[in-house]
């Protein structure tokens, strides 16, 4: 017989995530610190997260986070990857937006993977070299099915901002085999008048698209210039005549680039 000792934690302990878009009454709302100090964000990680993963070569090479805390290897694994925004914040600060997300996968049995851009010059970007950005992505993609026995038909790509656009841009229309179940743009996701994809009829039918931004996300803000409402528009428009079945556009009233309730769409998009 296995007996399990209650832990007892501090209330300092806990991420706050319920300014993200759950409700404060959700249980995947208090999530425990990812160190084991938590006091000190330059501790070592708790068990199932590891940071600072390695993938790629040369100037393709980066790294990636890995948050698979809670995860039931007796069932089937999915995955979400989080790509960053400009700047690369979530990557480097693990301890908040990203380990809510994780907890929300996690709820799934689904691991969360954040990988930080090969960009090495200048501020951190994904869109500045797309070939660069995709090359790196399919060694982490590699690498994490090598460390773990994953669903293939469970992977699913979130990107916020920047990390949105790599996606429209560059992923999904370049590597749909590697966009998995689909793809949720969060505050970007633009896409050229010339777009092509090499996507197959049967990916076009089953990929699901969803882009959401808020309304005053317009460029008018000084603080965030890039209008992401009409990227979002110009991307999930372009993607349907490209003959996408899925594409759902979301434009939030009352929010802007800094505000998205991620936890609430990212629920939403996983189920």
């Amino acid at each position: 017989m296995i007996v399990a000792a209650a832990i007892r934690h501090n209330e300092s302990d806990y991420i706050d995530c319920s300014g993200l878009g759950l409700d404060a009454n959700d249980e995947r709302v208090r999530v425990t610190s990812i160190y084991t100090d938590p006091s000190d964000p330059t501790s070592e990680p708790v068990a199932g997260v590891s940071l600072r993963q390695q993938a790629g070569t040369g100037r393709s090479a980066s790294y990636y986070n890995v948050y698979a805390r809670g995860i039931d290897t007796s069932r089937p694994v999915g995955i979400v990857y989080r790509l960053h925004g400009d700047g690369a914040e979530e990557y480097y600060e693990p301890g908040g937006v990203i380990a809510c997300s994780a907890a929300l996968a996690a709820a799934e049995n689904k691991i969360l993977v954040v990988p930080l851009s090969p960009d090495h010059r200048g501020e951190v970007t994904w869109w500045e070299n797309i070939p660069r950005s995709i090359s790196f992505l399919k060694s982490v993609d590699q690498a994490i099915n090598y460390s773990f026995d994953l669903d293939p038909s469970d992977k699913w790509w979130t990107g916020y901002s920047g990390g949105a656009e790599l996606l429209s841009y560059g992923l999904i229309p370049e590597e749909p085999t590697l966009a998995g179940r689909g793809a949720l743009m969060m505050g970007g996701g633009g896409a050229n008048s010339d777009q092509e994809t090499s996507a197959t009829d049967e990916q076009k039918e089953n990929l699901k698209l969803v882009w959401a931004t808020g309304i005053e996300d317009d460029g008018t803000d000084p603080e965030s210039t890039f209008d992401a409402k009409s990227a979002a528009t110009k991307g999930s428009y372009k993607f349907k005549e490209l003959g996408f079945k899925q594409v759902d556009l979301q434009l939030i009233e009352g929010k802007n680039h800094f505000d998205l309730p991620e936890l609430s769409l990212l629920d939403q998009f996983l189920n």
